[in-house]
């Protein structure tokens, strides 16, 4: 058996001394030995390239290792406690020096002692300052305690006033008590005109002030009475205007409803962001199409409309022109025998009937020619007439027809970058439109006055108002035949022709209105026939802001509501009698702002009644300013 014998010598950790292989060769026999005559084996390496894995115990003793025993999230988690100590006490400093501050701006700097008190009034525990004992006379200034200028520098530091209260006096054993006597305030540390004024207290600005810049003491008669109002309404006295003189409004207050009981005009349903631009024309690519026609007429009305739909070219007709001339808009022209333009076909039926075709920017248009249309104006305007009262007739007509103020200029404007922006110059008024006013206006004074009329009553009355009993309003169309339910779409100007030649009527499209909400002569339709005439227009033209108008019984008129109420109406007043000045009173309040390019108004002395120019929502509601 081999025995093997432990290390002679108590082994100890980290001792760079020991070495494993002696401490194995020394428990060895001698027979396990190596031979001594072996060549002797390169020394092993320990640790790292070569020198001793452990450090050596002197520098371990004088440089002993700094261990880390806190781990990350330990330090992470002491961090976090930190901060949130530090922040929770910030807060609480900060609150307590809020509420210091709150509290010493709301404390006021003096304090005097009223009278009427008994709180105030009760006598103060005795000072060391003595007094002489009071009289049943008034306490002179030489009883009166000394300034606060007098209190020493120390006390002076911990308080601004110190009350001084004299002990009470006995007479003849029975206590009298003394007057109160009230220190001088010391001047305050903030000057008075630098201190913060409440909101609710401005009504005291009329005040006069006093040394210390308060309010004066003096009692009005009335707080009594404002002091026993509900808390509620307490709060709200300061704003009344007590004992001051009622300022003078600057402002011309508004009509009530007994002056103006009138309904007012539609606004503008369209957002400007959706507002639709109108396609430029071109009249040479979008007129070129060739047509044929089979029949040898058609209706005027019913053409446009057809050429429309085809070109998808909108064609508005001048009808106050075609009126004052005498012309029929829903007559029958002859049409081209073989294949024409559109452009071309358009032309020569305006020149078959005296009408021309005027290019606009978005539209064409189709009105009487100047030739034709000057000399039916100036029939109209001749005054022979009149007879003797001529000069009469001119004068209100002049008066009436005073050119209206020529647009100002617009200034030069700069955007958001201080660059000039583009700046539209004003529009150019057409001159057709003074030919028009002066010819109805002309009409409508010869029907005051009881002379006969040059123009038919029929024409006119669409643009012109001379009774109470005529109706100057255009209904909504609300009977009528819809026609055979189709079911392919439809473009908007041929569902139009079909719907109201159906009804025998001739139809008019304001296009300047159908434009701009992009209700295009070529838009597809598929209206719905099945609940009547009423139902299918409403249905199908509600949703682009239109309406379609019964004007009389041949004639339909499409547009929007905000152009229907504002189409300018030539009318007359009924005899006014003593109340021409309360009248026109009236209608001016109503048409307060307004130019002359939609107000006018002149009185014709000799029958007593008004001539004017008004919107036809104010038209349709003369009865309640007459009555």
């Amino acid at each position: 058996m081999v025995q093997i014998d432990g290390p002679l010598e108590q082994l100890r950790a980290g001792s760079s001394s020991v070495d494993s292989e002696a401490i194995t060769a020394d428990g060895l026999p001698d027979e396990f030995a190596g031979d001594p005559s072996a060549p002797d084996r390169p020394p092993v390496e320990r640790g790292f390239a070569g020198e001793e894995f452990l450090p050596a115990e002197d520098d371990r003793l004088e440089n002993p290792a700094q261990m880390d025993w806190q781990s990350d999230a330990t330090r992470r988690r002491r961090q976090i406690a930190l901060v949130a100590t530090v922040s929770i006490f910030t807060l609480i400093v900060a609150a307590l020096g809020f509420g210091w501050f709150v509290r010493s701006y709301r404390q006021p700097d003096t304090v005097a002692a009223d009278p009427s008190d008994p709180v105030a009034s009760a006598p103060e525990p005795a000072t060391d300052v003595t007094t002489d004992p009071p009289s049943d006379q008034e306490p002179v200034a030489s009883d009166l305690p000394e300034s606060s200028d007098a209190v020493p520098e120390d006390a002076a530091a911990d308080t601004t006033m110190e009350s001084v209260t004299p002990k009470p006096a006995e007479d003849d054993g029975h206590v009298v008590a003394p007057e109160p006597a009230v220190a001088e305030p010391a001047a305050p540390i903030i000057p008075v005109d630098l201190m913060p004024k409440s909101p609710l207290a401005m009504n005291t600005d009329s005040a006069p002030a006093t040394r210390d810049g308060g309010a004066s003491s003096a009692i009005d008669p009335d707080a009594s009475k404002l002091a026993k109002l509900p808390p509620g309404l307490a709060k709200y006295t300061p704003f009344l205007l007590q004992d001051a003189n009622a300022e003078v409004p600057t402002l011309q207050a508004p009509p009530t409803m007994d002056e103006v009981a009138i309904d007012g005009a539609a606004e503008e349903d369209i957002d400007p962001l959706d507002q639709t631009e109108a396609r430029a024309v071109n009249v040479k690519s979008d007129m070129a199409i060739k047509m044929a026609f089979r029949n040898k007429d058609y209706p005027l009305t019913d053409l446009v409309l057809m050429i429309s739909q085809i070109t998808g070219v909108p064609i508005q007709v001048d009808w106050v022109s075609f009126d004052i001339a005498g012309a029929d808009v829903d007559r029958r022209v002859e049409l081209p025998k073989s294949m024409t333009a559109a452009v071309d076909v358009l032309t020569q039926v305006a020149i078959s009937i005296g009408a021309e075709v005027r290019t606009e920017e978005t539209l064409l248009t189709l009105t009487i020619a100047d030739d034709p249309f000057a000399a039916a104006v100036a029939q109209i305007k001749g005054l022979d007439d009149f007879g003797d009262h001529v000069e009469s007739a001119r004068s209100v007509l002049d008066d009436f027809l005073r050119p209206a103020e020529p647009p100002v200029a617009p200034q030069r404007q700069f955007d958001e970058l201080g660059e000039l922006a583009e700046v539209k110059p004003p529009p150019i008024r057409d001159p057709r439109q003074d030919e028009q006013l002066a010819a109805i206006a002309s009409e409508i004074l010869r029907r005051m006055r009881g002379i006969p009329p040059k123009v038919a009553d029929d024409r006119l009355r669409r643009w012109a108002h001379w009774s109470v009993e005529q109706d100057a309003d255009w209904s909504v169309v609300s009977q009528g035949n819809p026609g055979a339910q189709i079911d392919v779409p439809i473009a908007m100007a041929g569902f139009l022709k079909r719907v109201a030649r159906t009804n025998d009527t001739a139809c008019l499209v304001n296009w300047y209105d159908a434009n701009r909400r992009g209700a295009t002569p070529e838009r597809l339709l598929l209206p719905d026939a099945r609940h009547g005439l009423a139902s299918m227009l409403e249905q199908t033209f509600s949703p682009l802001g239109l309406r379609v108008r019964q004007v009389d019984a041949s004639h339909w008129w499409v547009g929007s509501d905000v152009t229907y109420d504002r189409l300018s109406v030539i009318a007359a007043s009924p005899p006014l009698g003593d109340n021409v000045g309360v009248f026109v009173e009236k209608v001016n309040r109503i048409m307060a702002g307004a130019t002359r390019d939609h107000y006018r108004v002149a009185i014709d002395v000799q029958s007593n009644r008004a001539l004017m120019m008004l919107p036809r929502y104010v038209v349709r509601q003369l009865p309640k300013l007459i009555e």
